[in-house]
């Protein structure tokens, strides 16, 4: 009979119909795209994020995958909320991206012996909703995540 003709799922791009479900295509490459950031206004320690009252300068390191891969964006100067825009991995398939993905947010500090002020970092499995919207803040995903907006593309 005509109604025992079963319609294939609307999926969106990335996703793939499995047992009369729509679920993220592993093999999928897709592009990340790190949007923007916020910092408390001060240091995880209740100081100042630079000498004289100076505002972080804020940067996003990315590490994922089986094989350790790590990408950063340049520091956005004297801001509480950074702006990037910037697309720092390329291609890359879900399954590696859902590898081990760990998400640090810096204070890039030029004249500090002491390194760059870590504001917050976290590892994370990405759930198969982010790859649906067209960004999200990983402290939504996990609440131990700096304050930091992504977006992951289809390549």
């Amino acid at each position: 009979a005509k109604d025992d003709v079963v319609q294939p799922l609307d999926c969106s791009p990335g996703f793939v119909e499995q047992d009369d479900a729509c679920v993220l295509d592993a093999d999928a490459r897709w592009d990340v795209i790190v949007i923007g950031g916020a910092f408390e206004p001060t240091d995880p320690d209740g100081n100042d994020w630079d000498l004289n009252d100076g505002l972080p300068d804020g940067y996003v390191v990315i590490e994922f995958g089986a094989k350790p891969f790590e990408a950063e964006t340049d520091p956005d100067s004297e801001k509480l909320n950074p702006v990037w825009n910037d697309t720092l991995i390329w291609a890359q398939s879900a399954s590696e991206l859902r590898t081990h993905f760990r998400l640090s947010l810096y204070d890039f500090d030029s004249y500090d012996i002491t390194g760059d002020d870590l504001q917050a970092s976290c590892t994370i499995t990405l759930p198969d909703e982010v790859f649906e919207v067209e960004e999200f803040r990983a402290q939504d995903v996990d609440g131990d995540c700096p304050s930091v907006r992504l977006a992951l593309q289809l390549n």
